[in-house]
């Protein structure tokens, strides 16, 4: 159970559930089908929408971000590929790409990339997007994989083999990633 101020939240696989904190009542129930009853812990309440992930599964498996609407659980938008939020500002959902690496032969090549994207909040339209790339040092084959990323203190933290960068991440309004 995940409670929130007016809302108790509860995740079953693939299904989230909304119930009114005061009476217990059920408000909505939504289901990411194409998750096949595989999603994760993550839920999080922002400006009237909620953010969810699942593990979604095509020719590639990958995790996909959700947006509900809070009121009705219509779900506003989903994303292939896209990880939870790393933080929500200004409307902007601030979420890490987790599919264009795995389209990569990782296990050759020594270049990283970490693909950081904003999008809008309630539309899910993409307002932005930085990458941040780098070598690893040792002899191949190279661990296939993504890097440990998170964001804290307006810092981004990124695992880089053996080391881990600090970035520090200014983000505006208009979604530009400094």
């Amino acid at each position: 159970m995940i409670p929130t101020s007016d809302t108790l939240y509860a995740i079953n696989g693939s299904m989230t559930f909304a119930f009114d904190r005061a009476t217990g009542k059920l408000r909505w129930k939504a289901n990411e089908p194409l998750a096949d009853g595989h999603g994760t812990a993550y839920l999080e309440e922002a400006d009237g929408a909620i953010l969810r992930t699942f593990m979604v599964q095509g020719a590639l498996t990958s995790v996909q971000l959700n947006a509900y609407d809070k009121k009705s659980g219509k779900k506003l938008w989903g994303h292939f590929g896209q990880g939870e939020a790393l933080t929500i500002k200004d409307g902007l959902v601030y979420s890490i790409d987790y599919y264009s690496p795995l389209l990569l032969d990782y296990q050759s090549v020594p270049d990283r990339t970490v693909i950081v994207n904003a999008y809008n909040l309630k539309s899910g339209i993409q307002k932005g997007s930085r990458e941040f790339t780098w070598k690893l040092e040792q002899e191949p084959p190279y661990e296939h994989g993504h890097s440990g990323v998170f964001l804290s203190g307006g810092k981004l933290y990124i695992e880089q083999g053996n080391q881990v960068q600090s970035i520090v991440l200014t983000i505006t309004k208009r979604a530009k990633l400094h």
